[in-house]
């Protein structure tokens, strides 16, 4: 189990996360028109070669929640194979 302590700051940091990647801008056109609403609007020529960038971020991200989520798998084994051979004795 999680300890409030623990928890709070997961929770706060994944909402963060799903906030900054909803207001991201993730296709071409869409970057070039939030750089040009910024005033950059000679970068928009950039936009198009941040895409696989964002891809990779992506991926790195999905990688990362792949593992945290096999962690937890572990640590959920180890914790009820504790407790069946505490039950044991």
């Amino acid at each position: 189990m999680r300890s409030a302590s623990g928890g709070a700051p997961a929770i706060i940091s994944s909402a963060g996360a799903i906030l900054l990647a909803a207001l991201v801008p993730k296709c071409p056109l869409c970057i070039a028109a939030a750089l040009s609403a910024w005033g950059l609007g000679a970068a928009a020529a950039l936009a198009p070669a941040l895409r696989p960038l964002l891809l990779a971020l992506a991926a790195l991200a999905l990688a990362g929640a792949e593992v945290q989520r096999r962690r937890a798998r572990i640590a959920r084994a180890c914790t009820s194979s504790c407790d069946s051979v505490a039950a044991r004795r």
